[in-house]
């Protein structure tokens, strides 16, 4: 008399068990590298708002032949109350509360697009803003720098900018 192995299908304990650590493993690797991913993404996705909103601030002073000045905010800014004031606190409405502003300058456009400080007539060369985050240990600063008065560039640096 024959006896018939019956082949069964599915997976073992064991098998399941392997791949459920593989799986783990794998997940602990991942993950911290995603956030580092991600809080990057949120510290440039900010500063490029910034430098939208300087842009917009320079566009629209052209437009309206006249000046218009960029504020980081009403309290903190000089000449920020006027109607013709682009702040960069709007610009990073609905954003991460990790992310923040600091050091940023009042910048004025007048009607040519140039960009200077209040107190002076020279076009404005030097760093607009600070954007960081307390999430990344290292590159968690974005230098938003101005240069003539009208170029406006990004860079990334550890620690705060100059």
């Amino acid at each position: 008399m024959k006896t018939e192995i019956k082949k069964s299908k599915g997976f073992t304990l064991v098998e399941l068990m392997i791949t459920l650590i593989v799986l783990g493993i794998l997940l602990g690797l991942g993950v911290p590298s995603f956030m580092n991913l991600y809080n990057r993404n949120k510290l440039a996705t900010s500063a490029n708002k910034i430098v939208a909103a300087v842009n917009a601030a320079r566009v629209a002073a052209i437009k309206q032949n006249s000046t218009v000045s960029f504020c980081q905010d009403v309290s903190v800014a000089t000449n920020c109350s006027n109607p013709a004031t682009i702040l960069a606190a709007s610009a990073l409405e609905g954003m991460s509360s990790s992310v923040l502003v600091q050091s940023s300058t009042q910048i004025d456009f007048g009607a040519d697009g140039i960009g200077t400080t209040t107190s002076s007539t020279i076009p404005y060369s030097g760093i607009v803003a600070d954007v960081y985050t307390n999430s990344l240990t290292t590159d968690n600063h974005r230098c938003i720098a101005m240069v003539g008065g009208s170029s406006v560039r990004t860079y990334t640096k550890t620690g705060n900018c100059p």
